[in-house]
């Protein structure tokens, strides 16, 4: 048998060398059939879903591993989702696991993230004993209902507690989730909850805490890694029953432990005597530049831990790339979307066995053949499948909604049986996030009783109920199809039901939906139009003065063109470096581009094809000075199978020029467009001219709110409100939160400056006075320009209010606020901007370095050596090809860019320049500078929005410091808190310069132009004319004490005569140690230059490490200084 295995390894290996990501088909081993001969204490884990479970593929899929653990099926929001405790679903997970004779882990006891929204309502941290209380009886209750399961061996007791802007120095625990805060108060949460686990639970069970991004990745111990840690070091010095630690594991080619880093981690671990499990692992493919790069990062986390003793648990999430949380589109998973292995498993599997003992069971190999893809005409076109056959699973885009149901399951044959309760009236309803109209519902399903008729019924996005069809004969021994018309409305949830409450059984396949038009309702359109002709593929490349927004091989979209898309799910680039747009239904979405360089007549050259052929595809370009836009063509012909080439013609254009160009779904029907090569090219010979830039006068008008819409030039940037929407008259209705003090805020990145606000309101609550503020462009400061007090509540009232002009700076942003948070409605209209004649918007100058010593920080895309990177949620960092330093900051993380300063050197009061750019308008960043002391100790010394998308802007910021204040760190941060790409460059600090003092003749650096020192005796430096120290950043001299009497004798102490070390300093003096005694040191004796670098001098000592100093140890082993 094993040179049966040596062969099969063999072929297999040959066959990976032709190909990427090679098969080795037909024949694969399971992992669980030999892992536990070559290490007993060690299981190979993956996490389940239980709608998977009636499929026999996933079944074959889970019998390779020895560990299960319920993907949600144990949390809270689902064993108390509603107020009624319900263990059923993860019992039945149990009950999987223990049919395959895996062992279990529960997963999880307390989520502070993630409670059920009706716990979060209840509690608002007002009264953290309640919630102790009900937490507390809550993991009892769980813990006592599967004490008995032997099986269960691992509970994950609190999951991700500490925030991700902890660090091993200041650690922060979770109160709640973003937006709610029903922990706060319970401080000892932690030992609580262990505690009463421990209580509940056999001695066998091991009790852990888990968390993501505490992995040491790419080496970063300094962050949340070592906030973990040292969170739970100090837990269980206080004898907290913590058994171990579970390293997530959601990592990239971007974000990843190496072999090295995670051993020595792992061995940190054990010093302190906790175990190490890898419990989620997951690599994003998407972030890896290959199959090849993705394997070795799964790799040297697998062999880390296996090779490791003191980590015994390697855990994938999700069973098959088609069940990842993270997308099937990153094949982030060990088996790929056909339920196959993947090479990454085969080769963990190489690495076991080649560890096998002599006397090692050899298993079978399985022989599994590749599941055959289903032919084109078995797949209706065009169609979303709810219930496809052969899937054995309801498609994850649609959520289980279902009411008065004993149980919803899928069975042997692929078929989902949902089991009704009697007089419930019961209905399998399924709701999707993506929302149809009119169509076709087909369906195929049985009812177990005859004469009982079930309804199909479409629910209206606000849940209104329509019939579509009422079925009589649903009873039968077979599966029978309808086809049910879907009227024109707006959907987002189908249910079928038991119309009579007889609690029916009814079994469903083959269950999808087709919108209208699809098929016949919408032909494509026989004719060409008639203008422009129809475009032809070219025969040459383009030329030198095209400006590309897609180039073939580039896999983005070029500068300077900015993604300004609307109305889609989702824009990537595939792996052929095309984009790919998946528009939303109904929103008439687009793939839209905007530069600020502008254009006019010219050739569109782009090449695409959509999913949904013949459904229209419309060119369009818009107008610079007010984004109107002009469709150039319409595009009936695309092709569903290979890119198509199109040039279309852009008209010259008098007065203005155009800066956008937008390709649209013109029917709004949730088509997929592949798009490349695509650029403009100017036309000859006439080249774009720039327009004069137009000058504000009086009577222009920028509208905001007009004939029942916000217009696209404002976006929407309010605060402390329930809902805002356009009433049957058009008009904006903005209903605000009690206390919040809600403001309806707009922004424009077209700034402004004097002018006239019109606006026309009204409010429910007449005499509750309404604030009007404009708030700056450079650092959005708020100032209240005028207070209505005398709004009407019947009609609608006319202001004009005047905004005042503003040096140096413009307004970019206009709020209308509730000033007393009195939880009013605003009904809003005819809101414009008018500025004041002849005034123009001024852009602030460019500021310039003055004099002062400089503090590089990050220059042409690289730190300074001087500096360390303590960034944080940062998913990954690299230099672009224009030198920028380039940080991808991980949406909900409140992520920092930060630098801290490593050579000891501290600063005060200064200017910070920097250049930035970011890929999202809505970014808002905060500057904040560090205490020297107390890293804690911050101020935020600036926020910037309306920050450039499309081209690198400097930006400063003065900072102050109060006397004796100093900083040795700056953070950027990102507080909008969604996910940017923070573009950064010529980072420096310049230091306001030393005011100058009156020179002191009692000193002799006066006469050379610098201060004597006030506060420090040590010596940095010396030469002939005599010692130099270093005061607040500036050289100064040190004049000698001419008293050499040894001023310890008079407190009782000998002065030291041989050593010159210095061991403490006090207001008496500088201290030695010799002879077992505290002795003084002369001022002539106690210069140590290695004070300077935070270490005492030993100038007796042995040397025992040499750099471009020479180093000893003191009696306790901390480093000295022998010679400078």
């Amino acid at each position: 048998m094993r040179s049966y295995l040596k062969k099969i390894s063999i072929l297999a290996l040959a066959a990976a060398v032709n190909a990427d990501l090679t098969k080795r088909d037909p024949y694969w081993i399971k992992m669980s059939d030999v892992i536990q001969q070559v290490r007993p204490d060690f299981y190979f884990g993956v996490s389940t879903a239980s709608h998977f479970f009636a499929n026999p593929k996933y079944n074959d899929i889970i019998s390779t591993y020895n560990l299960q653990v319920a993907g949600n099926e144990c949390k809270f929001y689902t064993f108390n989702g509603s107020q009624t405790f319900n263990t059923k679903p993860c019992d039945d997970t149990v009950a999987f696991a223990k049919k395959y004779g895996a062992k279990f882990r529960g997963h999880n006891l307390f989520w502070p993230a993630y409670s059920p929204q009706w716990f979060q309502d209840a509690h608002d941290g007002s009264d953290p004993e309640a919630v102790k209380e009900f937490i507390l009886d809550y993991v009892a209750k769980v813990l006592d209902h599967y004490k008995d399961e032997e099986d269960i061996i691992y509970w994950d007791v609190i999951n991700e507690s500490v925030t991700d802007d902890s660090t091993a120095k200041n650690i922060k625990l979770r109160t709640g989730s973003d937006n709610s805060n029903e922990f706060e108060g319970w401080d000892t949460y932690t030992e609580d909850i262990f505690k009463v686990a421990r209580e509940h639970t056999n001695e066998n069970v091991k009790l852990f805490y888990n968390d993501y991004n505490a992995e040491a990745n790419n080496g970063n111990f300094d962050g949340k890694t070592g906030a973990v840690f040292e969170y739970i070091r100090s837990m269980r010095e206080k004898g907290v029953p913590i058994d171990g630690v579970g390293l997530q594991m959601h990592v990239s080619c971007n974000w990843t432990p190496n072999y090295e880093q995670l051993t020595k981690l792992i061995s940190q671990y054990e010093e302190i005597g906790v175990e190490v499990h890898i419990t989620e692992i997951d690599v994003k493919r998407t972030q890896c530049k290959s199959a090849e790069a993705q394997k070795e990062v799964f790799m040297n986390v697998f062999k880390a831990c296996f090779d490791h003793e003191n980590c015994k648990v390697f855990t994938v999430w999700g069973s098959y790339d088609e069940e990842s949380w993270v997308g099937v589109e990153n094949e982030p998973v060990l088996f790929d979307v056909d339920m196959y292995p993947k090479d990454i498993y085969f080769d963990m599997l190489d690495y076991v066995l080649e560890k096998l003992p002599a006397d090692a069971t050899y298993p079978v190999p399985t022989n599994t053949e590749r599941p055959t893809k289903s032919t084109s005409d078995t797949e209706v076109a065009g169609a979303t499948y709810i219930i496809k056959p052969e899937s054995y699973m309801i498609d994850p885009a649609w959520s289980n909604w279902s009411w008065g149901w004993a149980s919803v399951d899928v069975n042997d044959d692929g078929s989902v049986v949902a089991v009704l309760e009697e007089d419930k009236y019961g209905a399998f309803s399924l709701h999707t996030g993506k929302k149809f109209g009119a169509g076709k519902i087909h369906v195929e399903l049985k009812s177990d009783k005859e004469g009982f008729p079930v309804k199909i019924i479409v629910h209206s996005t606000d849940d209104e109920q329509i019939v579509i069809k009422t079925i009589d004969d649903a009873y039968s021994e077979e599966l029978k199809a309808y086809d049910v018309e879907v009227p024109a409305g707006t959907y987002d949830r189908i249910s079928i039901q038991d119309a009579w409450g007889k609690a029916l059984t009814i079994t469903m396949n083959n269950y999808y939906y087709v919108p209208a038009g699809t098929e016949t309702d919408e032909p494509a359109p026989t004719t060409a139009p008639e203008t422009p002709d129809t475009p032809s593929t070219p025969t040459t490349p383009a030329s030198d003065k095209a400006s590309y927004v897609v180039k073939p091989g580039s896999s983005q979209i070029e500068s300077p063109w900015a993604n300004w898309s609307w109305g889609y799910e989702s824009v990537d680039f595939d792996e052929e470096g095309n984009v790919v747009a998946v528009f939303e239904e109904e929103k008439y979405g687009a793939f839209s581009v905007h530069t600020d360089k502008d254009f006019n007549a010219g050739t569109i050259h782009v090449e695409l094809k959509s999913d949904k052929a013949g459904v229209p595809v419309t060119i369009v370009v818009h107008t610079s000075a007010d984004d109107e836009f002009t469709t150039l063509y319409k595009i009936d012909d695309s092709s569903s199978d290979e890119l198509k080439a199109y040039d279309v013609e852009v008209p010259a254009l008098e007065g203005d020029n155009y800066n956008r160009i937008t390709i649209q779904d013109a029917w709004g029907k949730a088509i997929t467009l592949t798009i490349n090569n695509f650029y403009f090219t100017p036309a000859e010979p006439a080249e774009s001219t720039e327009p004069t830039e137009p000058v504000a006068t009086e009577g222009d008008r920028y509208d905001i709110v007009k004939e029942g819409k916000l217009d696209d030039k404002w976006q929407n940037w309010s605060w402390g409100y329930e809902t805002i929407d356009f009433d049957e008259e058009g008009n904006a209705v903005v209903v605000f939160e009690e206390a919040k003090y809600g403001g309806l805020s707009l922004y424009t990145d077209k700034v402004f400056n004097a002018g006239t606000i019109h606006v026309e309101l009204k409010s429910d609550k007449a005499g509750a006075p309404v604030t009007i503020a404009v708030h700056t462009s450079a650092d959005d400061e708020f100032n209240a320009i005028y207070k209505i007090d005398d709004a009407s509540s019947d009609e609608l009232k006319a202001y004009d209010i005047e905004v005042p002009a503003i040096e140096g700076d413009n307004y970019n942003r206009i709020t209308i606020q509730d000033a007393w948070g009195k939880a009013i409605t605003l009904t809003i209209n005819n809101f414009y901007f008018t500025p004041a004649k002849s005034t123009e918007p001024t852009e602030p100058t460019e500021p310039v370095a003055t004099e002062g010593e400089r503090y590089d920080i990050v220059k042409e895309g690289e730190l300074d050596g001087k500096w360390q990177n303590w960034s944080w949620g940062i998913d990954s960092t690299e230099v672009d090809e224009e030198g920028n330093f380039v940080n991808h900051i991980t949406a909900g993380s409140w992520g920092a860019v930060s630098f801290k300063r490593s050579d000891g050197v501290e600063f005060g009061a200064g200017t910070l320049y920097f250049k930035a750019k970011v890929n999202d308008t809505r970014a808002n960043l905060q500057i904040l500078f560090h205490s020297s002391t107390d890293d804690d100790d911050y101020v935020n010394v600036g926020n910037y929005k309306g920050i450039s998308i499309s081209e690198m802007t400097q930006y400063q910021v003065e900072v102050t410091a109060p006397e004796g204040k100093k900083y040795d760190r700056i953070t950027i941060q990102d507080v909008f808190n969604q996910g940017i790409t923070l573009y950064l460059n010529d980072v420096y600090f310049v230091a306001t310069p030393k005011t100058e003092e009156p020179i002191d003749e009692n000193c002799w650096a006066s006469a050379l132009g610098f201060n004597c020192c006030k506060t420090t005796k040590t010596v940095v430096f010396e030469d002939q004319d005599g010692s130099w120290g270093v005061e607040d950043d500036f050289w100064c001299g040190i004049v000698e004490d001419k008293e050499e009497t040894c001023w310890s004798v008079k407190l009782g102490y000998p002065c030291c005569e041989v050593s010159n070390a210095i061991y403490s300093v006090d207001d008496n003096g500088s201290w030695g140690y010799e002879n077992d005694h505290w002795c003084g040191l002369l001022k002539k004796n106690e210069e140590c230059k290695f004070s300077s670098l935070g270490y005492t001098c030993c100038p007796d000592s042995e040397v025992i490490f040499e750099d471009d100093h020479k180093w000893g140890a003191t009696s306790d082993g901390q480093w000295c200084g022998v010679a400078f």
